[in-house]
């Protein structure tokens, strides 16, 4: 059964404190506060996907981060039976053809390189949206 975006539950992972919330900001012309929930590392949502009994509909992650990086998060996830379910967008900086294909390699399902301008995030997560409500 396909969901409504009033029911849609995501996980963000970034440490950068003003991008959580530019990201929550941008979020926010489609989603309630109570939607999208806020990991500062990999180690961090992990910890919360093994301590929870529901889980997001997606997780969109950065790559670089301290404890726990969003290559080795995404690795842990898809390697976990319960878990690997979970759509994993990258949301980066990083445009490096290699880290890209990494990351798609490991069952990432998109790769999301970071805009030059904040002004552009709630395009591209409406788009996000859209395409996740799609699948």
């Amino acid at each position: 059964m396909k969901k409504h975006i009033e029911e849609l539950l995501i996980y963000s992972v970034d440490d950068d404190k003003d991008e959580r919330f530019f990201i929550k900001e941008a979020f926010s012309d489609f989603l309630r506060d109570d939607q999208v929930r806020f990991f500062s590392n990999g180690l961090e949502l992990i910890n919360s996907l093994t301590e929870e009994k529901g889980f997001p509909d997606f997780i969109m992650m950065d790559l670089n981060m301290p404890l726990m990086n969003g290559r080795e998060a995404l690795e842990l996830i898809k390697k976990n039976a319960g878990w690997k379910h979970i759509p994993v967008v990258i949301f980066s900086t990083s445009n490096y053809e290699l880290d890209i294909a990494k990351c798609l390699a490991a069952g990432a399902k998109k790769y999301i390189c970071k805009p030059a301008s904040m002004m552009e995030y709630p395009k591209i997560f409406k788009g996000l949206i859209d395409e996740m409500l799609e699948s």
